[in-house]
């Protein structure tokens, strides 16, 4: 007999229903994670609609649930996250839009330093990888992930925006140099400076140091840090006082996605404070230049103007909206079309 969802229940009470779920609906997924967070979801959406007066029976819950995997099996998207990055909630989140949007999702493990994927698991789905920066720079190497790799080394560069975009870039005044060269520089040690890795390998994350510091520090990690040699290009500038920041995920020229995330340096996450100008901004720059048909461009507010930060690749890039499930379905679009 079907059970009746007219009642409060608890998060535990639905995972109890999740093990006979999965059993009774997918004995060959592959993932049985992501499985139970999509049923898991439905459950709660079905228990929503139970308590405003709708009764929804467990049979209708899993109806739904297989329309779902049904779907994703049958897809021409398959979205191919590294497991071990993404936290337990965003996971299941990013996994339910997935899923929900009729692609199809698979789970890979990448062990720390991993110099190869191994992986085998090839079809005619189109791929799209999520992950870090590491699983990034490997697909991006593999003749079947590479598809789904939205990024170009010679475009994702500091150098290349402040080129195409000059005085709209923050760090317009930037000196580019050679991590070996660094200290031919005739800087003033007790200077402070902002400085970051030129392209968009995340060798480290960018960071204001005197000038001294910044020479110690590099000469440590020369040779050290696989991402970092003598030829190794710097960016080096002036400190600036920044109010907010936004991240827009774009996709061919239009902002799809737009978040306030940080403010005066401390996380600040608001999807209602994207403003207009901002937006426009963003986009008349996508008219002049734009390292790839998807990626991420980070703008501030320094002194009443607009400024690009930095753009990133999409597939290695932190997600802050909520409507996960736009982006998601904007990204399938561009890969089916």
């Amino acid at each position: 007999m079907g059970r009746c969802f007219t009642e409060n229940i608890t998060e535990e009470e639905i995972m109890d229903d999740i093990p006979f779920a999965i059993t009774d609906i997918a004995d060959d997924m592959k993932d049985e994670k992501v499985l139970a967070e999509v049923l898991r979801t439905t459950l709660i959406e079905r228990i929503k609609e139970g308590e405003e007066g709708n009764g929804v029976d467990h049979k209708t819950v899993m109806n739904d649930a297989r329309q779902i995997i049904t779907s994703a099996q049958g897809s021409k998207v398959k979205w191919v996250i590294q497991n071990t990055l993404v936290g337990d909630k965003n996971l299941g989140e990013l996994s339910n839009a997935i899923v929900v949007s009729g692609a199809s999702i698979e789970l890979i493990d990448l062990a720390p330093f991993s110099e190869d994927l191994h992986y085998k698991y090839m079809d005619e789905r189109k791929p799209v990888i999520y992950g870090s920066t590491t699983f990034m720079l490997l697909a991006y190497q593999h003749e079947y992930l590479s598809q789904g790799v939205f990024y170009d080394e010679s475009s994702f560069l500091m150098s290349e925006y402040i080129k195409r975009w000059g005085r709209s870039v923050l760090n317009n005044d930037a000196v580019i140099v050679k991590a070996g060269e660094v200290n031919d520089l005739k800087y003033d040690n007790d200077q402070t400076y902002f400085i970051r890795p030129n392209d968009d390998y995340k060798a480290f994350a960018g960071s204001l140091m005197s000038f001294h510091d910044i020479k110690k520090i590099i000469d440590g990690v020369i040779d050290e840090n696989p991402y970092i040699t003598p030829d190794t290009e710097l960016v080096l500038c002036s400190p600036k006082r920044i109010g907010k920041e936004w991240r827009n995920i774009i996709i061919q020229g239009r902002v799809i996605s737009s978040c306030r995330y940080r403010f005066y340096g401390e996380q600040s996450i608001d999807e209602d404070d994207a403003p207009a100008d901002m937006i426009d901004f963003v986009e008349a720059l996508c008219g002049i230049f734009t390292p790839h048909d998807v990626f991420v461009m980070d703008v501030c507010e320094c002194e009443g103007e607009y400024f690009v930060i930095e753009c990133n690749c999409f597939n290695g890039s932190g997600i802050y909206s909520k409507d996960i499930s736009k982006i998601v379905n904007a990204v399938n679009a561009y890969i089916e079309n």
